[in-house]
């Protein structure tokens, strides 16, 4: 191997045309990369996890309670699809950051366990159902009725991480304690849980067996829309851990559903829920329940989802002048002002359909009606409680839709959801390179992903919150290889038996960690496109 790596070498730096002549030429110019808005959206997301109880400011949502879905609750779980497939798509060979972050929305979500959804109130809800009777004592588990609007994210939340990033430190028993406290005073005494994903899937599965219908919402009613999250949960627990729940769970679902009439409305649009002691469909047809139901259904019914959006996109989608486009919310009250967003689940729903021509219409109509912000290096949208402006035109942004849904409408690929749940990594994709020690915020990573056939590495960086010198590490290159390092396309060095080695005046300098990894160091004053390749 020794006397291999010095002939490599020698005829790189002599014969150099001739041998990048004959290796297959490797496109470091994918424009499937994070743009400059998306990685704002990510720093903006990342920014705001840890500072998402109490944030206050234009980027608020509720906080006592944490009911209904502009509560921070709720957003913390759509910053973890965020994140997910951000790194699923775009970086799956750059995980630090994504890992971290998306662990610490697990653990913050670990905490009071009451988004409103579970709690029976003592009093009647004559909308609902019957009258509730006071529990006393500690009462029934809250993962275990009524609360699929937190239990189906957070399984879905754990599935994610444990798909992403191989790591199963939620699968050990007790690793996903929690306490649940009622927001009604008196009505049940505070109490601790410990679950840990088998567990939580197990008892969310069970519910669907009791009831294949799906997991009640809120009292009494089982909305069609909340119960998508949990087939993700299921799917990457069969994944990962060897069931095979997603399967018989959604074929029951989707029958329980056909005999009482369908998901749908004489109109093709998606019923909102079923009122159990009622024996009730409730219907109320909107851009909201379409969007939100299909986009998170396409995973594991696509055929029936993409022949219905064609319909939806047509009926809700409105067209303007300017080539701008927006959805119509739907009639709001006092209390209800900021509990939607239809702007922002259909911008997702077309981006994840396909839709280009509508996701872009849409986010240009936000661009230039919805105040995007750039607050250091972080871009949102701004929460705004107006219903139109002077001219009209819809201007509501709920912080769910302008913190996340936006986001994710901007980060998304066309069947970006189905194919994370169909595609999901497998064991070998843990074994190859990848990058880490990127100092982030200073470096932002636009693209990092590893094409095994090519036994290529692709790595494209950009300057956050400064410009210069800065080193990161590629780990687990296969030591039985020859390695090319090239940035923008020009050869800096190689990594032969283990062994860095630089090119003579180039300005990338390549070194080994404690640990063996390829460390790079470079100037870092624009974007650059760094491409390591097996030579042999």
């Amino acid at each position: 191997m020794k006397t291999l790596c010095v002939l490599i070498l020698v005829s790189l730096f002599f014969f150099a045309p001739a041998v990048r002549a004959g290796a297959e030429k490797i496109d470091t110019t994918d424009p499937l990369c994070l743009d400059d808005k998306a990685l704002g959206h990510i720093r903006h997301i990342v920014r705001l996890i840890d500072n998402t109880r109490g944030e206050g400011g234009p980027t608020a949502g509720m906080e006592a309670g944490q009911e209904y879905d502009p509560s921070s609750s709720f957003k913390l779980l759509f910053f973890a699809y965020t994140l997910g497939l951000s790194h699923y798509h775009y970086t799956p060979a750059y995980r630090e950051l994504y890992q971290a972050a998306m662990d610490r929305v697990i653990q913050k979500m670990l905490g009071r366990v009451s988004p409103g959804d579970g709690d029976q109130p003592p009093g009647e809800i004559k909308a609902l159902g019957p009258e509730p009777k006071l529990l006393g004592g500690a009462g029934p588990e809250p993962l275990a009725r009524e609360n699929v609007m937190y239990s189906g994210h957070l399984l879905a939340s754990v599935g994610y991480y444990t798909m992403l990033f191989g790591d199963r430190k939620y699968t050990e028993p007790g690793s996903l304690p929690f306490d649940h406290e009622t927001i009604f005073p008196g009505w049940a005494d505070p109490k601790k849980y410990k679950h840990d994903f088998t567990s939580l899937a197990r008892l969310i599965h069970d519910q669907y067996v009791a009831s294949p219908m799906g997991f009640i919402c809120e009292p009494n009613a089982i909305f069609l829309f909340c119960n998508g999250y949990t087939f993700y949960g299921f799917r990457f627990h069969d994944h990962v851990l060897g069931t095979n729940w997603m399967p018989t769970v959604a074929k029951n679902f989707t029958q329980a559903w056909k005999e009482k009439g369908g998901l749908l409305n004489e109109d093709g649009h998606f019923v909102e829920a079923y009122l159990i002691a009622q024996d009730f469909i409730w219907v109320q047809p909107s851009a909201y329940f379409d969007a939100w139901a299909g986009t998170w259904m396409h995973a594991w019914d696509r055929d029936a989802i993409e022949s219905l959006y064609p319909g939806h996109a047509k009926h809700w989608v409105k067209g303007l002048p300017d080539g701008t486009a927006y959805v119509e919310p739907r009639p709001q009250s006092s209390w209800s002002l900021q509990s939607t967003s239809d702007f922002g689940h259909f911008a997702l729903y077309a981006a994840e359909l396909g839709d280009k021509k509508t996701v872009d219409a849409m986010l240009a109509y936000a661009e230039k009606h919805l105040n995007p912000t750039w607050d250091d290096g972080a871009y949102f949208f701004p929460r705004n409680d107006d219903l139109r402006n002077e001219e009209g035109l819809p201007v509501l942004v709920t912080p769910l839709a302008g913190n996340a849904l936006l986001a994710l409408a901007r980060i998304n690929i066309p069947n970006g959801l189905y194919t994370t749940f169909n595609q999901p990594f497998v064991k070998a994709h843990f074994n190859e390179p990848f990058i880490d020690k990127v100092d982030y915020p200073n470096v932002l990573v636009r693209q990092a992903v590893y094409d095994a056939e090519k036994c290529a590495l692709i790595v494209r960086l950009t300057p956050g919150d400064r410009r210069g010198k800065t080193t990161f590490r590629v780990n687990r290159l296969d030591a039985e290889k020859d390695w090319e390092i090239l940035d923008n396309d020009n050869t800096v060095g190689w990594l032969c038996s283990g062994k860095p080695r630089g090119k003579p005046g180039t300005a990338t300098a390549l070194g080994l960690s404690d640990d063996g990894a390829l460390e790079i160091s470079l100037e870092l004053n624009g974007e650059v496109r760094i491409l390591v390749r097996a030579v042999n």
